[in-house]
């Protein structure tokens, strides 16, 4: 298992990404987002009846 930490994206919508590493503040709030830093969008499963949540990182859930 790899450290990370999960950051809401908002273009046109919505979209959680996994992102690799501790987040770091930004100078002016938010977090610090370096273009190298590996990251993955998010899927998530619910079970229907115990609505138990499953989260997966990985380029398969990106939007298409």
């Amino acid at each position: 298992m790899e450290a990370g930490f999960l950051k809401e994206e908002r273009t046109g919508g919505s979209m959680s990404r996994w992102m690799k590493g501790d987040p770091r503040r930004a100078l002016f709030g938010g977090v610090k987002l370096p273009p190298w830093r590996e990251r993955h969008s998010v899927g998530a499963f619910r079970c229907s009846k115990c609505g138990w949540l499953d989260l997966y990182a990985g380029p398969q859930f990106e939007a298409k």
